[in-house]
């Protein structure tokens, strides 16, 4: 009798081994392919991002942002700043002080995280379901010492398109102000992508941010009121 319950136990063990490594290997399948669609040349994405409460009744934040991408510029769009990366230099529009920095160029940066990386796939546990019109994959990063619990991943049972990213957060990870650890702790982030296009997206322009001349910049028309703040590293 011992000797089957040990047979059974080892069976079982292997069941869930293999299940694992099929589930991570399908995963890190669908992360390659959504991470393929950022390495195109021209593209927009606009994604929403929602914060709750645990019990998910409504957020408390919700808004919309927007990336684009055209070669090695790019440009994020939110509700209380623009970026517009250049070779040259880069700008960035804080609307709630009225400023405009201009700043040294940064590297183009993926406009979705993903966390999860190919090597710390041997440290979690996935669990894969269907949803409606979505394959979710729940990864349990917590042992990983990250601010997250865990992560959920929702592609597109169909065209394995990435949909949405939700982020469960550990208690106390989200707020950097200890007084509102009580009001809205270990919240949930939601990141849906509300659409991708590909191919020439209206990318803007400098001059809707500043005017230049050949020695200096100054605000142009449509930002008039705001301040600019030339920070760049002088070489």
């Amino acid at each position: 009798m011992k000797r089957y319950l040990t047979f059974l136990f080892c069976f079982f063990a292997a069941f869930l081994s293999f299940s694992q490594s099929d589930i991570k290997r399908e995963f890190l399948e669908m992360l390659e392919h959504s991470k393929a669609q950022f390495k195109s040349e021209e593209y927009t994405i606009i994604f929403r991002q929602n914060t709750y409460v645990y019990d998910r009744q409504k957020p408390y934040e919700s808004f919309v942002q927007q990336f684009s991408r055209k070669g090695s510029s790019y440009a994020h769009k939110a509700p209380e700043f623009e970026i517009l990366n250049l070779p040259e230099y880069r700008i960035v529009v804080d609307s709630t002080d009225k400023i405009i920095y201009i700043t040294d160029t940064e590297a183009y940066q993926e406009p979705v995280n993903f966390f999860v990386k190919e090597e710390f796939l041997e440290k979690v546990r996935i669990e894969k379901k269907v949803s409606g019109n979505s394959v979710v994959y729940n990864v349990d990063v917590f042992s990983l010492n990250m601010e997250f619990e865990a992560i959920q991943y929702y592609f597109n049972k169909e065209s394995n398109v990435l949909q949405k990213i939700i982020f469960f957060y550990k208690e106390g990870e989200y707020y950097e102000d200890e007084n509102h650890l009580n009001e809205k702790e270990s919240p949930v982030q939601e990141i849906i992508i509300e659409k991708i296009t590909f191919g020439k997206t209206g990318f803007p322009l400098k001059e809707k941010y500043i005017s230049v001349t050949k020695n200096s910049f100054s605000v142009a028309a449509g930002y008039k009121g705001f301040e600019l703040n030339d920070v760049r590293q002088k070489k």
